[in-house]
């Protein structure tokens, strides 16, 4: 639960609380998501969440 609201205020820095999301183009949205994961992290020894992922995302073969 903190973790998710941990991104919701990295979120808020984009998008203030009044924000009205219909007429906020997806695009948009999703390049401040996509800076929001490629901002490194103290808590993940200054790597970014996306690095984070996709190093643990190796480690798992997709096998038939």
């Amino acid at each position: 639960m903190l973790f998710l609201l941990f991104q919701q205020a990295l979120i808020r820095e984009f998008y203030p609380k009044s924000t009205n999301f219909n007429i906020v183009k997806e695009e948009d949205f999703q390049g401040a998501v996509d800076f929001i994961n490629h901002r490194p992290r103290k808590s993940l020894d200054y790597r970014t969440p996306y690095e984070v992922f996709f190093a643990s995302s190796e480690l798992v073969a997709f096998h038939n």
